[in-house]
């Protein structure tokens, strides 16, 4: 079977195609499960690197020349009722790498990517979400190393925490905020 496949792409047996099943299982960015992804692809369309094409349960999201890059997102607002907007958190945890060909674990529990970015969708009023509204979002670039020395083991951080290690920018300077932190006097470990 084909890896990937373009939205015009037939689906054998059934009179519709590959985009109409997007269509139908992704189209609610706010969705836990899609919002994110979107952040990936976001940060990829950003900085120049989105055409690769993406693999679950990779190492990391995304390679930014040499930079292993961490797309990690959050949002106040999310697809189900909510009493109250969301607190954003951020997963940080180390884990192991799953080599997606092999099936199999490898390597020492740690943060294996270079640097994290870490998307927030900032709207708070459910009616007004959309976060295909790119200039909406905020970006912090943290680069690994910090997160190591500072929090160790820790498994999440909020906007708290992630507001002593930078200050967010927009889309228009994420990819000056990468090259900032990846200079590689700021990466060495």
């Amino acid at each position: 079977m084909k890896g990937r496949h373009d939205a015009s792409h037939p689906i054998p047996g059934l009179s519709c195609t590959v985009g109409d099943f997007w269509s139908w299982a992704y189209s609610n960015f706010n969705e836990n499960t899609v919002r994110p992804l979107f952040a990936e692809y976001l940060v990829g369309k950003l900085l120049g690197v989105e055409s690769e094409g993406r693999t679950e349960w990779d190492a990391y999201d995304l390679l930014y020349g040499t930079t292993k890059v961490e797309v990690k997102s959050s949002a106040y607002v999310q697809s189900w009722q909510q009493p109250r907007p969301s607190t954003p958190r951020f997963d940080i945890a180390p884990k192991r790498i799953l080599d997606a060909y092999t099936n199999r674990v490898l390597g020492p529990v740690k943060r294996q990517a270079d640097v994290y970015v870490f998307c927030l969708y900032p709207e708070r009023e459910r009616h007004l979400a959309d976060p295909l509204d790119v200039h909406a979002w905020q970006f912090w670039v943290v680069p690994s190393r910090v997160l190591d020395e500072v929090l160790g083991a820790q498994k999440s951080l909020g906007l708290g925490t992630l507001s002593r290690f930078a200050s967010p920018v927009g889309a228009a300077g994420l990819r000056d905020a990468v090259g900032a932190v990846t200079a590689p006097s700021t990466l060495e470990r």
